[in-house]
């Protein structure tokens, strides 16, 4: 028996009321629960055998829901739906989920907060402050990570780079002491981004899909002979990773177009994981359950508004 769409919407107004912590149940146990179900009914709405997939059907809408809060609220979604090794499906807080993963109880407490996190986000003043954030996330998870500087960038808000495999250069050069980057050496990141801060909690302003066509432009030119940035070492067969780093939400179709392209999606979801993950500790109260002061946020990314590239 399918579910009706009233009571969709009664089991996805529960699992949006789940607090962080909430143990995890099974699915089907989760919603007999919420619409009360007696066994002759659980067994007509969750069969077991279930040759038609019910159930399937019925945690769907709940992943379809997380998936709304991500892309359409911008929002971390404090309830989690899951498989375990046996198959079986489960409902729980988020944080619940992320220990199932053995994820660190420091990343877990930063993670708690992540309302603030978007609150601050919201709150950035212009898409040079949002530069300078994506810059401060790619020195810590990269080898390098910088902003540029304004006029003649090309579209390139920030670059970052991690090394690959290394050559000693006594191997490949007669002059060893030369500064210069050998092709292969770097994988590099290129960021675009586009801010959208109104300090509000609504959900923001859909991106235009004008600013997504100027960042496949980018990542082209780029790989030509007109690039500004062969300084730092790009080629046209350079690894190149492009990223959006953006305070707008992306329509379905945008999002699905990054990801065709292969373009890296940093909304506010995404950099609130890597905010918490790259942090300094100064950022978030380990003696305080890492309660998140935006001061020291705000502090962290600005230091990488201090030394901005310059093309050539």
């Amino acid at each position: 028996m399918a579910l009706s769409a009233q009571e969709v919407r009664r089991i996805i107004t529960a699992a949006r009321r789940l607090p962080l912590n909430a143990p995890s149940v099974r699915v089907e146990d989760f919603m007999s629960g919420i619409l009360a179900l007696n066994p002759v009914q659980r067994g007509l709405y969750f069969p077991d055998p279930d040759p038609t997939g019910l159930l399937g059907i019925a945690v769907a809408y709940l992943t379809q829901e997380r998936e709304r809060i991500l892309r359409d609220e911008c929002h971390v979604p404090e309830f989690a739906v899951y498989q375990d090794a046996n198959k079986n499906r489960f409902i729980s807080g988020f944080d619940t989920y992320l220990a199932t993963r053995n994820i660190g109880a420091k990343l877990r407490g930063r993670l708690l907060h992540h309302r603030a996190i978007r609150t601050a986000l919201r709150r950035m003043q212009n898409g040079n402050d949002l530069e300078a954030l994506a810059a401060a996330v790619m020195n810590v998870q990269c080898d390098y990570g910088e902003a540029t500087r304004g006029s003649g960038d090309q579209g390139i808000d920030a670059i970052g780079w991690k090394q690959l495999v290394l050559i000693d250069p006594c191997f490949s050069e007669g002059d060893f002491i030369k500064d210069q980057v050998l092709p292969g050496e770097k994988v590099f990141l290129f960021a675009s981004s586009k801010a959208f801060t109104d300090g509000n909690d609504t959900p923001p302003k859909l991106i235009n899909p004008a600013h997504i066509r100027e960042l496949v432009g980018g990542w082209v030119i780029q790989r030509s002979s007109v690039s500004k940035w062969q300084a730092v070492g790009i080629r046209m067969l350079s690894p190149v990773q492009m990223v959006l780093v953006t305070t707008y939400r992306l329509s379905i179709d945008a999002k699905s177009g990054c990801r065709s392209l292969g373009v890296q999606i940093w909304g506010i979801p995404e950099l609130i994981y890597l905010i918490c993950v790259a942090a300094p500790d100064s950022v978030f109260d380990a003696t305080n359950n890492y309660v998140f002061s935006g001061t020291a946020f705000n502090a962290w990314w600005k230091l990488r508004d201090q030394n901005r590239l310059i093309t050539v």
